[in-house]
């Protein structure tokens, strides 16, 4: 049985990768599974999007467009 990350672990990881300027590919990977529930996807998205925006930094612009590659990364 693979044991995937909880929700929280997927935000924090995203997180990183996008304010260290890493690929986000192997979490969206993750996320793109067919064993992932929409539901669980929704919520890692929304999350990572709140926490993004609360510590914006002015930097919105920079992130902004890795959460939109990312969005297609797992849409795909």
């Amino acid at each position: 049985m693979v044991e995937h990350p909880r929700v929280p672990d997927f935000v924090s990881a995203l997180i990183s990768a996008i304010q260290s300027k890493r690929t986000v590919s192997d979490v969206a990977h993750q996320l793109s599974l067919g064993s992932v529930s929409v539901q669980e996807v929704e919520s890692v998205l929304y999350e990572l999007l709140e926490a993004l925006e609360s510590h914006d930094y002015g930097l919105r612009d920079v992130w902004f467009h890795e959460f939109l590659g990312m969005l297609l990364e797992v849409y795909r």
